[in-house]
């Protein structure tokens, strides 16, 4: 999904693009190697579906023609968190679920139908073209060399951009990492009454280790996905799945009791969360971007990264646009797009410090940790703060939206102890 969606971004500013993909495509809409995650619950924000529109405009009309659900957020996502759903509201926060593979089928249909965009399928780089310190291209395992004014990153965890700056004699930037050991497990369902929510989502209680969430995608059914850190973690057979779910919540237990199993069990483990600081290395080889997970991969649990790595895709669009060429590139794009990364960082690592995990502690954490508390328990009485509560995770507004006066007033009266 980010190569796919920086290729929809440069097309505009190159006379050829050349998509690389390691796994081959035959498959059409089925789950792919190079995915492992891609049978599990995947959740656009509502400013991905933005960026992912600005780059291929009506794309939102052909999720809805291929069974996408458009569901609003206020009204169709139960969220429950701290025992209890927060309020619903309304307002104008929309996005589509759809199924992993059928989203990156869609897309790979658009962006394969730019006139200046070629995909490679079953293509696998073998190392960089390098002249003086400069990133010409690359060359495939089969020998072959893509010349290139600009070589773009997008692949994952498996990238290996930091042994080519190394053999390149570049510096490599510090990483902050997490130890967080998540463990997954999905169904794919079909419920046997549609309920009045699009998205059941049983958040972590603080400091726990177990969330779920059930979500309604393409063609009537549903994927239910149990998520758990270190080592607590639902087993794939059908008692165990619905136990841990009871453990989660009773509302997911009950949903699960009545739902028909579709296909088999699905398990993920992602070992850590981390983020490459490239944005504050004084040195960047010209012509070589990495982007995505490949430059910073979060705790899927949020539901960012293909909503990050779109947002990124614009960045890289609008700063072309501006500066008209490649020169100095690597460089603006990390400091542009690391407000960006480090909002939905934040999110993931204020949640991830409430367990036993090794690693940096931010400043003030304590008083984030009651802060966000307060914020919550709040908005399971209050609409106004819900709806701030998910602007402020979807990223549609700015990063202190849990702090504009109508929330921060609340909390200080709930402090006080004259608000419930």
């Amino acid at each position: 999904m980010a190569g796919m969606s920086c290729a929809s971004a440069l097309a505009p500013h190159f006379r050829r693009v050349v998509l690389l993909e390691r796994d081959g495509l035959e498959g059409g809409r089925a789950p792919r190697r190079g995915v492992p995650q891609g049978r599990h619950v995947h959740f656009l924000l509502v400013s991905g579906l933005r960026a992912l529109e600005a780059l291929l405009p009506g794309l939102g009309r052909e999720l809805e023609a291929a069974g996408a659900v458009q569901t609003q957020v206020g009204r169709s996502m139960r969220f429950i968190t701290h025992g209890a759903p927060v309020a619903a509201f309304e307002g104008p926060l929309s996005t589509y679920l759809i199924s992993r593979p059928m989203l990156e089928w869609l897309v790979r249909r658009r962006v394969k139908a730019i006139a200046n965009v070629e995909l490679y399928s079953s293509a696998k780089v073998a190392a960089p073209i390098a002249e003086r310190g400069v990133v010409r291209g690359v060359v495939l395992a089969n020998g072959e060399r893509l010349d290139a004014d600009l070589v773009v990153d997008a692949s994952g965890r498996s990238s290996r951009a930091l042994h080519w700056l190394r053999e390149l004699g570049k510096p490599t930037p510090a990483e902050e990492r997490y130890e967080i050991c998540l463990t997954y497990t999905s169904q794919n369902l079909r419920l046997a009454q549609q309920p009045s929510w699009d998205i059941l989502y049983a958040a972590p209680t603080p400091g726990g280790n177990r969330s779920g969430v059930i979500m309604r995608v393409e063609q009537g059914q549903y994927v239910a996905t149990l998520a758990g850190y270190q080592g607590d973690h639902a087993r794939p057979d059908d008692e165990a799945f619905l136990a841990y779910a009871a453990r989660i919540h009773p509302e997911l237990a009950q949903v699960l009791r009545h739902a028909v199993e579709v296909g088999p069990f699905h398990v993920h483990r992602l070992k850590r969360m981390n983020w490459r600081m490239f944005h504050r290395l004084r040195e960047h080889p010209e012509g070589l971007l990495v982007v995505g997970d490949a430059l910073g991969q979060l705790d899927p649990v949020y539901g960012q990264g293909m909503s990050v790595a779109a947002m990124e895709a614009g960045v890289l669009g609008a700063l072309l646009g501006q500066h008209g060429h490649v020169r100095g590139l690597p460089g603006r794009f990390y400091r542009a797009v690391a407000p960006i990364i480090g909002r939905a960082w934040n999110v993931s690592v204020a949640e991830e410090l409430r367990r036993p995990v090794s690693g940096r502690r931010p400043l003030g954490l304590p008083l984030i940790h009651r802060y966000l508390d307060q914020v919550l328990h709040l908005a399971h009485r209050h609409p106004s703060v819900s709806r701030a509560f998910a602007e402020s995770t979807h990223m549609t507004t700015g990063r202190l939206g849990l702090f504009r006066p109508g929330v921060l007033g609340r909390v200080l009266l709930r402090e006080a102890g004259v608000l419930r």
